[in-house]
Order: C-alpha cells, then structure tokens, then sequence
C-alpha cells in the first residue's frame, strides 16, 4: 500500500477514491492519515468505509472523508424509525445496509408468498414486475425492466473525532432513471442496470 501512497504523492490528484472493504479500508485510513500531505487531498470512500462499526476503531485518527450513502438510519421517516428502533430491540445492535436491504426483500417476498406456495407462477412473475414495496427509503421496487423505483442516496462529508462521528449530508445523489444512455443500458442488457445513480 506504500508503493500506491507514493504515487498519489507524487501525481498530486485532485481527490482519491479509496475501495476497501473490512480490515483493509481501516488499514488505509491509518497509512493516509500517517502522511502529511494528504491533508490537502480530498478522500472519497466506500460506504462500507463509512460504516460506524468501521469508523469506530480509526475515529481517533481526526478523519475528513467524503462518500455516498444508500441509506440514512437517522432520517425521521415514520417507517425508517420504526425499523431502526425493531432492529435494535431485536438484535441489539444498530442495523446497516445490508439488513435494511434484508428487510426491504422481506417486505416483497411477504407480497409474493400466496402466489408461491400455491405455485401460480404467472402471478409471482406479475407481481416481481409490478409490486412496489414501502419500506424505510420509501418506496422502490426490483424491477428494473420498467425503471427502478429507488429512493434518493445521501452524499456526506464525515468527520471523526476521538468523541464520535459526525456526518453532514452536504448533497443529493439523484438517479439517472430517465437519462438517454440509462435507459438504452436497460433495453439492450438482459440482467438490467444495477446503478441507477451514477453519482459517485
């Protein structure tokens, strides 16, 4: 990671993407901020990057980063804080994206249950095409032949301290579902487009 670090310094870029996912995205935060001069350049991360369990053990460090977030479990949307405060009580732990999401496929599998166990497959078919679920983003939907229903991502700009994380949305990410190269993506890939956002 040394070797990657010298040539950022040396082509001196505007910002630096970091993908990392697990150990290693901390390992990197802890060999940036050890460098004096990264302090004038702009660090977009990963959500992953951004979790609070991630976050949580490099917060001493004095971090400024930048990223984009699928979901904000402090947004004071009915649902969304019915979800967080359910999760919690059941587990114990504040949930992520990764059990929202959960969560969100659960609300529609919950839609296709009658139509499965009577084996109607027509219905099921029907139903993934159709059937918007809403959940704690608001309202989506996992079709992506007729454009995807997805909600708004948060674009952040975190700051850590030894006392805790701070994150300032300071953007709206919207998606591109109406945009030309979007749209001509989504009719001539069979599996669809998976990010409907671009905005990272």
């Amino acid at each position: 990671m040394e070797d990657i670090l010298e040539k950022i310094r040396k082509e001196a870029p505007a910002y630096v993407h970091a993908l990392f996912v697990g150990p290693q995205g901390n390992e990197f935060l802890n060999l940036w901020k050890s460098k004096s001069w990264t302090k004038d350049i702009p660090l977009l991360v990963a959500e992953n990057m951004l979790y609070p369990d991630m976050l949580d053990d490099v917060k001493h460090l004095g971090l400024n980063l930048y990223g984009a977030m699928l979901w904000n479990p402090d947004i004071e949307y009915k649902i969304n804080k019915q979800f967080v405060k359910k999760f919690k009580q059941n587990s114990g732990q504040s949930p992520n994206l990764y059990a929202l999401q959960g969560y969100e496929a659960g609300l529609m599998f919950r839609e296709l249950l009658h139509p499965l166990k009577k084996r109607h497959w027509d219905i099921v078919k029907e139903k993934l095409q159709n059937t918007n679920i809403e959940g704690p983003r608001g309202v989506k939907n996992f079709c992506s032949k007729r454009g995807f229903l997805t909600p708004d991502i948060d674009i952040v700009k975190t700051r850590t301290d030894s006392s805790g994380i701070y994150n300032t949305v300071i953007a709206i990410g919207k998606k591109m579902n109406s945009n030309v190269t979007t749209t001509l993506l989504q009719e001539e890939i069979d599996s669809g487009w998976v990010n409907p956002y671009l905005c990272i």
